[in-house]
C-alpha cells in the first residue's frame, strides 16, 4: 500500500525504530507450503512495464522457498475474495502515483532521473530522494480470513531492481528463520553486527549528505567506507559484494517513522538501524541531503543499537 505524509514530523535520532515484523513460526511454516502469488502493477506506461519485469526477475532469480507465480491486480483481488488457500499472497498497491515520481525505471530495471530523459520527463527536477512510503504485505488465508505474516516497507515509490533484490532478501530471511524457530536475538545480534562492520566496507551514497559535510565522514565513522554515485551504489547492491554494507532508507510501519539501515550486500541481513534526527518530512518531500554526518557514529554505538533493537 502506498502512503504519502500530509503533515510534518520532527524525529529524534534515538527514537526506537521497529524492525520488520518477525513472523510467527506457524505462519512462516504455512507460507513454505504454499505457492507465492506476487502482485504486479497495472501497466499504464513503459516505466510500469519495466518495474514489473524487474520484480518478476528478482523473484524468479532469488526466491527459493516456494514456487512463485505473478498476478495482475485484478487477479489478486479475485484470489483475496475467494480466499484461495493454495497461495500465500504478496500484495502491493496497483498503481504508483505519478505526481510523486522523480525517477523512472529503465528496461534494465535501473533507476534513472526524469531530468535526463526527453519529452514528458523534462518537467521533473532532480532530487536525491522523494519521501513517501510503499508497503508489500505477505498474507495467508486461514479459515477464510486474511492473516498478515509480515510487511516490508520502502521509503521511496520508485522501486528498482535493487529494491526488489532487497525485498526478496528480507522476505526470504524472515520466513526461513521464523520457520526454523531461530531465536530473534540470534537473528539480529547487536554485538555480532558491530563486530561484522569493523571488517566491512560501508558504501554511502553521495546524495545522502550535504556536500560541505562529506569531508567530515571519517571523523564520525571509524571503519572503512566509500562515497559513491547512484550507479555505483546500485552496482554494489546488485552484485551482492562480499564484506560490504550499504545504507538504505526505509519506512517503519509500527512507529510511523523513516529510518536508515545498514544492509549486508551479500545476503541482505540488517547490520544497523537508526531513525532520523532533525529532519522534517512533508507530502512529496524532496531531499538533496538526508543523513547528518554526525549521526554516522551511531551505526556502531552499542547503546543506541540496543535501544532500537526489537528482536529480543
Amino acid at each position: 500500500m502506498k502512503h504519502v505524509f500530509t503533515f510534518f514530523l520532527l524525529l529524534i535520532t534515538y527514537t526506537a525504530v521497529a524492525q520488520y515484523k518477525f513472523p510467527k513460526q506457524e505462519l512462516a511454516t504455512a507460507v513454505k507450503g504454499k505457492t507465492l502469488a506476487v502482485q504486479l502493477l497495472n501497466e499504464t506506461d513503459e516505466s510500469d512495464k519495466n518495474i514489473n519485469a524487474a520484480l518478476q526477475d528478482a523473484f524468479t532469480t532469488n526466491w527459493k522457498l516456494t514456487p512463485v507465480e505473478f498476478f495482475s491486480p485484478a487477479d489478486i483481488k479475485q484470489l483475496r475474495e475467494s480466499r484461495n488457500e493454495k497461495y500465500a499472497v504478496l500484495t502491493q498497491q496497483d498503481e504508483l502515483k505519478k505526481d510523486i515520481r522523480t525517477y523512472y525505471i529503465d528496461n534494465k530495471g535501473r533507476r534513472q532521473n526524469f531530468g535526463g530523459a526527453s519529452g514528458q520527463h523534462q518537467k521533473f527536477k532532480y532530487s536525491a530522494f522523494t519521501f513517501s512510503y510503499y508497503d508489500f504485505d505477505l498474507i495467508l488465508f486461514q479459515k477464510k480470513k486474511e492473516v498478515n505474516v509480515t510487511s516490508i516497507s520502502f521509503a521511496n515509490g520508485e522501486l528498482s531492481k535493487a529494491d526488489y533484490l532487497y525485498l526478496t532478501q528480507q522476505l526470504s530471511r524472515l520466513v526461513e528463520n521464523a520457520a526454523n524457530a531461530t531465536p530473534m536475538k540470534k537473528y539480529y545480534s547487536v554485538d555480532r553486527n558491530i563486530e561484522t562492520l569493523k571488517n566491512y566496507n560501508l558504501v554511502l551514497l553521495n546524495d545522502f549528505f550535504k556536500e560541505k559535510e562529506r569531508p567530515e565522514i571519517d571523523k564520525n565513522y571509524e571503519n572503512k567506507f566509500e562515497l559513491v554515485d547512484y550507479e555505483k551504489y546500485e552496482d554494489v547492491i546488485l552484485s551482492q559484494e562480499a564484506n560490504t554494507g550499504y545504507v538504505k532508507i526505509i519506512w517503519s510501519n509500527q512507529h510511523e517513522t523513516y529510518a536508515w539501515v545498514v544492509v549486508d550486500s551479500q545476503d541482505g541481513s540488517i547490520l544497523s538501524l537508526l531513525s532520523f534526527g532533525g529532519v522534517r518530512f512533508g507530502k512529496n518531500h524532496d531531499a538533496n541531503d538526508i543523513i547528518k554526518v554526525k549521526h554516522l557514529k551511531y551505526i556502531t554505538a552499542k547503546g543506541g543499537q540496543n535501544l532500537n533493537n526489537r528482536y529480543k
